[in-house]
């Protein structure tokens, strides 16, 4: 038998597992909890917790578990508990083959792949967890299941997919919203809800809920749902950052950037280490250096101190630009001033992203998408030497919603395809680029404010209720005149472009 007392910290060397045959007691205390993650200074993965067939009931509770490349936790059978543990930065967050384990009150969140996978024989009961910002899928079941599956109270969010198959269990009373795809292979309940849970600060590690969520009375007795629902009490996602940054290379830990910081080379954040840049951060980039994000950065700004991203003063030329891999979890850029990139000021390459609220300018593609669902609201993408919004291929359904997209040289908009409605293009203004929008007939769309291009659309019409009028913009950050028509132009009477 393993006892693991609270408080403890387990550091896992690389492709270690902690495998239990027997029977553990992993139990911390919310003011003591245990943690189990990467040796610091470690280049590479351990291999997670496994908790096999022969296992007695064993029991993870009050722990945080981050930085396996495969599961956090895997469940090979029978009758376990999961609960009130911050599940992060592992490959899958979860993993059940067989069992019926009860998987309740937990964070899982930022991992690369999976939040939960059931597979096999697995009848899990899934309540009150809160599942955000898994690079794939948030909750994954491989069959149809039975009823003595039970998945109630969770909140599902901003993964790439939220929900796979499990049509069969008994379910309901769950918010699943603004994933790349909420359902897949499943429909929502009849009382399901999709509503913004209103996390107070996810990107600083608070997924409470504020006063006013919907999900705080959305559960079957009319509770809160999620992972502080029902009486849980989750520790607060607190990880230990360095204040260091590296300089060039690879992040060897989770990193927290402010001030000036003035890169030498390229750097690359993989899993399982985090990046957060604080408000009025200033950090300058050499030439050709890209910042490339595989696992998951915050770089998230304020109105008062936007982040700075540019290149370095004095530099023999531009930097590369930012880069969201494929297996990056949802990122955020929000606030952040992106400017003098060779190539793009952003690039996507998959994923649920969010870039919001930030100036991206000077570069050759402002932001460009090869595939994901990444979410493009209220920018203001301007004066880039090709295209403000390049979006590649037929595998992106980006939502393009509030942007202010301005004298860009060739495309202001452009699709490599006619997209499908998925994709969401809406309340933008597009104006003064070479060609205005191209391609894209396919999207969701309308409430677009589309002039004064030299070519207004190419291989896609007007829709309906566009418009083709002056924004009357009235500085150089595009504020719009107070009889601008652009100030009514929404669907429902209100401004559309970056500053709605």
């Amino acid at each position: 038998r393993l006892v693991i007392d609270p408080g403890t910290v387990v550091r896992m060397p690389e492709n270690a597992t902690l495998t239990i045959n027997s029977i553990a007691s992993i139990v911390g205390t919310l003011e003591a909890p245990i943690q189990i993650d990467v040796a610091p200074g470690g280049t590479e993965t351990w291999s997670g917790i496994y908790i096999y067939s022969g296992a007695a009931s064993t029991v993870i509770r009050h722990a945080r578990i981050s930085g396996a490349g495969g599961p956090c936790i895997y469940i090979a059978g029978g009758v376990h508990e999961i609960s009130s543990n911050i599940i992060h930065g592992c490959g899958y967050g979860i993993q059940i083959q067989s069992g019926s384990p009860r998987i309740e009150n937990n964070l899982i969140v930022e991992n690369s792949s999976y939040g939960v996978y059931a597979t096999g024989s697995a009848m899990p009961i899934l309540r009150n967890n809160t599942i955000d910002r898994n690079g794939g899928y948030g909750l994954y079941l491989s069959s149809a299941l039975d009823v003595d599956a039970i998945v109630e109270n969770n909140i599902i969010t901003r993964n790439e997919t939220g929900w796979y198959r499990g049509e069969n269990a008994t379910r309901g009373f769950n918010n699943v919203w603004r994933n790349g795809t909420d359902y897949s292979a499943v429909t929502a309940a009849a009382t399901d809800l999709s509503s913004d849970p209103q996390y107070l600060d996810p990107y600083s590690g608070d997924w409470r809920l504020a006063e006013g969520s919907p999900s705080k009375s959305a559960s079957d007795a009319g509770g809160e749902i999620g992972a502080y629902g029902n009486g849980g009490d989750v520790l607060l996602f607190d990880i230990d950052y360095s204040t260091t940054p590296t300089t060039s290379g690879a992040l060897t830990q989770h990193e927290r950037w402010s001030g000036e910081v003035v890169l030498t080379g390229s750097v690359t954040v993989g899993w399982p280490w985090r990046l957060v840049i604080d408000p009025g951060t200033v950090v300058r980039m050499p030439e050709n250096a890209t910042l490339t994000i595989n696992s998951t950065a915050s770089i998230v700004g304020t109105l008062e101190q936007p982040i700075q991203i540019d290149g370095a003063p004095g530099a023999a030329g531009p930097w590369g630009g930012i880069t969201i891999g494929s297996g990056a979890a949802g990122t955020v850029i929000r606030h952040a001033r992106i400017s003098g990139a060779s190539s793009h000021c952003i690039y996507i390459a998959g994923g649920v992203h969010e870039i919001s609220r930030n100036i991206i300018s000077g570069c050759d593609y402002g932001i460009q998408i090869n595939s994901g669902a990444p979410r493009i609201e209220n920018n203001l993408v301007i004066e880039n030497s090709s295209s403000g919004v390049y979006v590649s291929n037929s595998s992106a359904s980006p939502t393009l919603r509030y942007n202010t997209i301005d004298l860009n040289a060739n495309y202001g908009l452009y699709f490599g395809s006619a997209s499908d409605a998925d994709t969401i293009v809406e309340n933008n203004i597009i104006t003064r680029n070479g060609t205005g929008w191209s391609n894209g007939a396919n999207a969701t769309r309308g409430y677009n404010n589309v002039w004064g291009n030299g070519t207004q659309y190419s291989g896609i019409t007007a829709a309906a209720t566009d418009l083709a009028s002056d924004p009357e913009f009235i500085d150089n950050d595009r504020h719009l005149s107070e009889l601008s028509p652009s100030r009514f132009a929404s669907a429902d009477g209100l401004e559309i472009g970056a500053y709605s």
